[in-house]
């Protein structure tokens, strides 16, 4: 969708210079938001309308959701950086849903000669642990849920991944709380992605080292002291007392 935009077009094919617009009189972002309404009129708003790769802020008030990181892919490197990618754009929840990508729980185990042939999308080694650490993130950030496995072929463990993210309650409300103390690197992604659904309030950790580490939250309640391997999440669910807002300025200033 950001071919729909003139900036963008000429950033990626130098030797256009100008545009013969239809309409020379208004700008590259109103023609793309013309597109966006004709589409939208089109399908009627009893049809979900999800943006793909577009420039977020002319989609606004046309699509029913956007994808808002980079391509995923079964490898554990993907995960961690998509992860950080995503996070960053939490702000934008209020209008539109967030979409994170596919759920991706496959490994080269799991695949038959029907895949996709494609380096980055098959034979990978993605673990049981790895792949529930994707499913756990966008559980916590995504409404619109897909998975791009072949569910035929994936072992009933990888099966259970898939179902338990993709049956996960939606979310109103996300907050990465400690990405301003990460996000040194691509690689260097958050560790905890607080989330509301309704009143109900949960807290993803994830360990994306190798190495088993132990988090102390007191904020969030008795379950807030957490041993986890490396390479492993869990989702916690609050009991407590406190607003969305008053954890999440307790757990930031831990």
């Amino acid at each position: 969708m950001r071919y729909g935009l003139e900036d963008d077009i000429k950033k990626r094919h130098p030797s256009v210079t100008s545009f013969k617009a239809h309409l020379p009189g208004i700008t590259g972002v109103e023609r793309f938001r013309l597109g966006m309404q004709a589409i939208r009129d089109a399908i009627g708003e009893e049809n979900y309308f999800l943006g793909c790769s577009a420039v977020f802020g002319p989609t606004i008030g046309f699509v029913d959701g956007m994808r808002t990181g980079a391509d995923i892919h079964p490898r554990f490197d993907a995960f961690g950086e998509r992860a950080l990618g995503n996070a960053g754009n939490f702000y934008l929840k209020p209008v539109y849903d967030l979409d994170a990508d596919y759920i991706v729980a496959r490994s080269a185990a799991d695949e038959d000669a029907t895949i996709f042939a494609d380096e980055k999308k098959s034979g990978g080694d993605v673990t049981e642990s790895e792949a529930k650490m994707w499913a756990d993130f966008v559980s916590l950030y995504s409404n619109f849920r897909l998975n791009s496995d072949n569910l035929q072929t994936l072992r009933p463990a990888r099966k259970e991944i898939v179902s338990t993210s993709i049956n996960a309650p939606n979310i109103d409300e996300t907050v990465p709380i400690d990405v301003w103390k990460h996000a040194t690197s691509e690689l260097d992604p958050n560790e905890l992605l607080l989330s509301r659904s309704g009143n109900e309030i949960y807290l993803g950790i994830f360990n994306w080292g190798d190495q088993p580490k132990a988090y102390s939250l007191p904020a969030f309640g008795e379950s807030a002291h957490v041993q986890l391997d490396g390479r492993h999440s869990i989702i916690l669910k609050y009991a407590g007392d406190d607003s969305f807002d008053q954890l999440c300025q307790k757990l930031q200033s831990r």
